[in-house]
């Protein structure tokens, strides 16, 4: 997801961007996560920018928890 000034070609003031990693692995999840951190923070140092960033974390039992719930779902509506 990107979200970023008003009209084209401008030099927007702000900009969100919205970005999503998966992994079932943790130590994976955590490395990649900080790894596309780490290259929004090179480039708004490059560019004189400010990054401010949230970082939202679902752990693994979480997400096969609604994996097993939606298969049950697929199950049942296909019979």
């Amino acid at each position: 997801m990107f979200k970023g000034g008003v009209a084209r070609n401008i030099v927007a003031d702000t900009a969100e961007v919205g970005v999503e990693v998966r992994s079932a692995d943790d130590a994976k999840l955590e490395r990649e996560a900080e790894a596309v951190i780490e290259a929004f923070r090179a480039a708004a140092e490059e560019f004189g920018a400010e990054l401010e960033f949230t970082k939202e974390y679902i752990p693994v039992a979480q997400l096969e928890e609604g994996v097993r719930f939606l298969t049950a779902v697929l199950k049942a509506r296909t019979g």
